[in-house]
């Protein structure tokens, strides 16, 4: 876009404002990683991500590589002093440790089985507790066809992305345990938690960071 043409100058507030908000959203950030938000004195949970001089020596060696000498390095980026780019390099792994901690989303990968009635239900399960393999039940009984013929195997699922009746019950389950019936607008399910793990998820950390960056006096100077 060339906000230089006429016809984009409408355009030019907001694309100053997002630029604003980005800067506004990095120097947060780093503030929190640097454990310099929230104050103390609120009595919150300090953020503060430390990180090792080995890390920060090891990264500041990829950089100087990258740009063959330190003089060059610092030459290119504008740091009056090596001290200053350590400095700037281990803000850089305080945000990323940061944004790796919060940035995660738990999710489990589940399996199911589903029938019309819970008195079927309850004839699964007491097949299931007496040691029949769940993925042939379910390809036996299942009423969910589609996950029928993979031993009920429904992948994986995030907080906020399935029936939330499911979604509470499979939360609340162990690797390996097996729920009790739970009932929704498709019947009865039998369900089974193969896996848990929390994976890298932005829309998590976005969410974590909005609820920081609400508590923070941030005084925007406009022309």
């Amino acid at each position: 876009m060339d906000l230089a043409d006429p016809k984009n100058a409408d355009l030019l507030p907001q694309v100053r404002q997002e630029a604003l908000e980005r800067i506004i959203d990095q120097e947060l950030v780093r503030q929190i990683a640097a454990g310099l938000f929230p104050p103390p004195e609120e009595g919150q949970p300090s953020y503060a991500v430390s990180v090792a001089d080995e890390e920060v020596e090891a990264r500041a060696a990829q950089y100087v590589a990258q740009a063959g000498s330190r003089e060059e390095l610092l030459a290119q980026n504008g740091f009056e002093s090596y001290g200053e780019f350590l400095d700037f390099v281990r803000g850089e792994l305080r945000v990323e440790k940061l944004t790796a901690a919060y940035g995660v989303a738990e999710q489990v990968h589940l399996r199911h089985i589903l029938v019309a009635s819970e008195e079927e239900a309850r004839r699964v399960l007491a097949r299931l507790k007496a040691g029949e393999d769940f993925a042939q039940v379910a390809r036996e009984v299942s009423l969910d066809k589609a996950t029928a013929e993979k031993g009920g195997d429904l992948g994986w699922f995030g907080r906020g992305a399935g029936v939330p009746a499911l979604e509470q019950a499979a939360f609340s389950l162990r690797e390996g345990e097996i729920s009790e019936p739970v009932h929704t607008a498709y019947g009865f399910h039998i369900l089974q938690v193969l896996e848990r793990q929390s994976r890298p998820d932005q829309a998590a950390f976005q969410q974590w960071f909005e609820s920081l960056k609400a508590r923070a006096a941030i005084e925007r100077l406009g022309p």
